[in-house]
């Protein structure tokens, strides 16, 4: 299960688009604000895609890092992964100290790289993708069979 939180409403739309296009996400939640998404904490999302700027009330003092010690007090095994508007080097590593799994700077191949790190640490959701791995282990043993049989064929002449 994916989460995103993001004041954005258009953008975050768009990102909860790709990526049940692109990943075949069918369980995705989305949030205008944390204190909706901390109320739905319980439901263990595996990442959490939060907006730097999104606004808070549930936290003393609404910074991302006190979201992300909060997150990780109810789940910690979700990944925290940050979206920023700016490139600041020095806040992505507070950040990434803090617990944050990713920190992505939005840009055109945003979603790009989002989608690549939330593929790395979600679990297979869809029975399409399952079943699609079933089909291919599947043939992966009758054609290790078939050319099984076929050695053992040739060897067979030279006895």
């Amino acid at each position: 299960m994916v989460f995103l939180a993001d004041s954005d409403l258009l953008y975050q739309e768009t990102l909860k688009n790709h990526l049940q296009e692109n990943l075949k996400l069918a369980n995705i939640r989305t949030f205008k604000n944390t204190d909706d998404l901390f109320h739905q904490l319980d439901q263990n999302p595996d990442v959490i895609v939060l907006d730097h700027k999104l606004n808070t009330c549930c936290v003393e003092d609404g910074s991302s890092q006190s979201i992300l010690q909060k997150i990780a007090l109810a789940n910690p095994t979700t990944r925290v992964i940050i979206l920023s508007e700016q490139k600041n080097l020095t806040l992505i590593e507070e950040l990434r100290s803090e617990g944050a799994y990713a920190c992505v700077v939005r840009s055109e191949k945003s979603f790009e790289r989002l989608a690549e790190l939330i593929r790395l640490v979600t679990p297979l959701e869809t029975e399409e993708v399952q079943s699609s791995f079933v089909g291919n282990a599947t043939a992966w043993a009758f054609l290790t069979t078939a050319i099984l049989c076929m050695a053992i064929y040739e060897l067979t002449k030279y006895l």
